[in-house]
């Protein structure tokens, strides 16, 4: 007997394909995301040079006891053109740091005189002292905020730490013939990974390495959750077409099982989904393309030495294994907007469950990218087998390691767990009890 039938698997992509209401969001997908990146992207860039390049106006309260904050006052007025700062220094003597009320009259003030000031910078009375007896000094700043951004005011207070900090190094180290970089960073970190599972070395920061191998298993889940949420919802809302226009009733009187007719709209419905999918892919790609440029790249690089890419870490039969896993992933999830659309009168009920039970696909994959696998011990191999994880586990262990020889016994388990939902969802789907199991979920929803 087959599994399902062809001419009712036709009569579902074309249906699909026909209806634009299905494509609009797939093609919207694959635009907007990266338009959405550059509109990001390109405000948070111009931000960071504005931030870095652009004038800084900042009042300087100078209480210390010595002369060294005077000079390097005197030091940064010189050099203004360069480092593009601008000081204006005020007549204010005392000022108690811990008392919020008089640090708000004192910035008034400023800001009275000097409307342009963005960051307000107080020398302590001990500042000469502890530099002269070579101990870290205490410099407190008030920063002006006018509005909310994201990176600009951060990256100025840092500016004139930059600068101060660079200032004192210079003074402390002068005439010890000792350059300020050498106390700064006394080391050249040259580092290498080895990678117990792949028995392999990989050149470059530990932190660089590790973080890049990384991102494959987080963005695994996030892909992940794009196809399964599209699948869910188009096989749901393709179900529950059926019971809103009440041709259902026609499926179930032709010369199919309901398994059959079950197996025929899933393969029909998956198919035009994977397209889809593909385009939601390329924009979301696009998208991460745009935002981690260049931070984010499939290569690690030492200087101008290329240590190792992803190509070279996953073996060709591991690949071919993790994309057999996200497949079959995504068909699971296309079984359970089956079973959703089954059970829902109309397409606003099916919709409404769509939402809350897609995240049942994001939060298993999520746990397990950052949770170590040897922490689930004998559970293991459920998860290689449970759908919502095994992609995951898969991409995890393919990178650090290789995949066990009975993976693919894995993978066929997991579409055994699909089948069987789909069997018992064979098992109810009867007029009766469907149109029961509807009116429930009805009343659920009116309530």
């Amino acid at each position: 007997m087959k599994l399902f039938s062809r001419q009712l698997i036709i009569k579902e992509f074309k249906d699909l394909v026909r209806d634009p209401r299905i494509w609009i969001p797939f093609i919207l997908s694959a635009v907007l995301m990266p338009a959405m990146g550059l509109v990001v992207y390109a405000p948070m860039i111009s931000a960071v040079e504005k931030a870095t390049v652009e004038k800084l106006y900042v009042a300087v309260i100078n209480m210390d006891e010595g002369d060294i904050a005077g000079k390097l006052i005197d030091f940064q007025n010189n050099i203004s053109v360069k480092s593009k700062i601008v000081i204006y220094q005020t007549n204010i003597s005392n000022v108690y740091l811990n008392d919020t009320k008089k640090l708000k009259e004192i910035t008034e003030y400023i800001l009275s005189k000097y409307p342009s000031v963005e960051n307000i910078v107080i020398f302590p009375r001990d500042f000469s002292k502890k530099i002269n007896n070579r101990q870290k000094v205490r410099i407190f700043t008030i920063t002006v905020v006018r509005e909310i951004t994201f990176i600009g005011s951060t990256v100025k207070t840092q500016r004139i730490f930059d600068a101060i900090n660079n200032f004192i190094r210079e003074y402390v180290l002068n005439g010890t013939g000792i350059k300020p970089d050498v106390i700064v960073k006394p080391l050249i970190e040259e580092e290498a990974n080895y990678i117990v599972g792949k028995k392999t070395v990989l050149l470059g920061s530990s932190m660089t390495v590790l973080t890049s191998l990384s991102l494959a298993s987080f963005l695994i889940p996030i892909i992940l959750m794009i196809i399964s949420v599209t699948i869910m919802q188009m096989t749901a809302t393709s179900m529950a077409v059926e019971n809103e226009e009440k041709t259902l009733e026609t499926l179930l009187t032709l010369p199919l099982t309901r398994t059959q007719i079950l197996l025929s709209k899933l393969m029909g419905s998956f198919t035009v989904a994977a397209i889809g999918s593909f385009m939601s892919i390329i924009g979301f790609g696009l998208y991460m393309f745009i935002i981690m440029q260049p931070v984010f790249s499939p290569r690690v690089q030492i200087g101008n030495q290329v240590s190792f890419s992803f190509q070279t870490m996953i073996s060709p039969l591991d690949m071919i294994y993790v994309v057999a896993s996200l497949i079959a992933t995504t068909f699971f999830t296309a079984a359970i907007g089956i079973v959703i659309g089954a059970l829902s009168s109309d397409t606003r009920i099916a919709s409404t469950m769509v939402g809350p039970l897609s995240m049942l696909v994001f939060v298993p994959g999520m746990m397990v990218a950052f949770v170590k696998l040897s922490t689930f011990g004998s559970f293991l191999p459920l998860l290689y087998i449970l759908p919502l994880t095994q992609p995951i586990v898969f991409i995890k262990q393919a990178i650090s390691s290789s995949l066990p020889p009975e993976t693919l016994l894995y993978i066929l388990a997991s579409i055994i767990v699909t089948i069987i939902i789909i069997v018992i969802t064979a098992k109810i789907f009867s007029l009766e009890t469907l149109s029961n199991l509807q009116h429930r979920l009805s009343r659920f929803r009116r309530k």
